[in-house]
């Protein structure tokens, strides 16, 4: 983004480039810098020198290979990346409410635990969450500065704290040599990521443990992690005493919500007195038959009375005669009319 800045305003040029290095482009491509990437390459000479370096070489990384590279030559170090035979690998199935809970029974008599998950505010919300158990943890992910990111980085790796949350992106070339346990607290979407992770411990010849928490909903991205390592995961059932129904769900905060349909029936009332809940806005055409007075019915015995006694010399008015009732006319007529009704 700085770059591209420059560019625009003038600071800089690239007209006398003689060659251009990506470096940790699948990190790109998860950060979505392609469309970036392509506009600064588009200023810079043809006739230049392209190295393009990544970790692993999914098909969008190839393609942008072939987009910006002349004839490349393909140099790997080593072959694709695979977990390494002394990790201890294991799968938890468990429901999501559970993940929590499981995660304290884990972490005791641990030393040094990377715990990975997908989202930044995962990551937040995990360490509040040990926190109030009484737990120390410190999260490190894009929207820390990166004097943040060193300052828990150096505490972790001094000992001083003992569990580090972090996203894929920003555990990114994290080399410490000691860790003993990897938690995937969310499962990878992508098969690259797992081994990106699990790769933070057993390193410089000692061994390791890396546990994956799967619920049900992320079991797809589990067969993908096995078709790329070739390898059968070990799968266990937990079982946990407790639930944390709070826990963060990042997969149901990536879904779209979907509307409520809404219910015709009319909105219920509530007698005085009765609950408190509020019912929904009346119509137009309900609030109108409110305002009107109920017409009052006389039993059939009392009608019948009174209509005998008025047939019986009561005293009757014609239909001209009707005494007018009180308060008169609101609207009296004006000007001849009104001399007329008088006469």
């Amino acid at each position: 983004g700085r770059l591209e800045d420059h560019l625009k305003s003038g600071n800089l040029s690239l007209a006398k480039t003689e060659t251009i290095i990506l470096d940790e482009a699948d990190q790109m491509l998860d950060l979505g810098f392609f469309p970036a990437i392509r506009r600064i390459v588009k200023q810079s000479p043809k006739a230049r020198q392209t190295v393009l370096l990544s970790a692993t070489m999914p098909k969008p990384i190839r393609a942008l290979a072939a987009e910006l590279l002349d004839n490349p030559r393909d140099v790997a170090v080593t072959p694709q990346s695979t977990p390494v035979e002394r990790i201890e690998q294991a799968v938890m199935l468990m429901d999501k409410p559970e993940k929590r809970p499981f995660l304290l029974q884990a972490l005791k008599n641990q030393f040094r635990t990377i715990i990975f998950t997908r989202t930044k505010h995962g990551a937040d919300q995990l360490v509040k969450y040990l926190l109030k158990q009484g737990v120390t943890a410190s999260a490190i992910h894009g929207n820390k500065s990166q004097n943040a990111r060193q300052r828990t980085l150096d505490a972790f790796r001094k000992g001083e704290e003992h569990i580090l949350i972090a996203t894929d992106i920003a555990a990114r070339g994290i080399d410490i040599p000691d860790v003993s346990l990897v938690v995937n607290y969310d499962v990878p979407t992508t098969p690259e990521a797992y081994v990106h992770r699990i790769g933070r411990t057993a390193r410089a010849g000692r061994d390791g443990r890396a546990i994956t928490l799967c619920a049900p909903e992320e079991r797809k991205h589990l067969c993908d992690i096995e078709r790329l390592i070739k390898i059968k995961l070990p799968i266990e059932n937990a079982q946990v005493g407790e639930i944390d129904e709070n826990a963060y769900n990042p997969m149901k905060a990536l879904a779209k919500p979907v509307a409520k349909p809404v219910s015709k029936s009319r909105p219920k009332k509530h007698r005085k007195g009765g609950s408190t809940e509020r019912t929904e806005k009346k119509s137009d055409r309900e609030w109108f038959d409110k305002k009107r007075k109920p017409k009052v019915r006389k039993p059939a015995g009392r009608r019948k009375a009174e209509a005998g006694k008025n047939s019986n010399g009561g005293q009757q008015h014609k239909r001209g005669d009707q005494p007018r009732k009180k308060g008169g006319n609101k609207n009296p007529p004006r000007g001849p009319a009104r001399n007329r009704a008088h006469d």
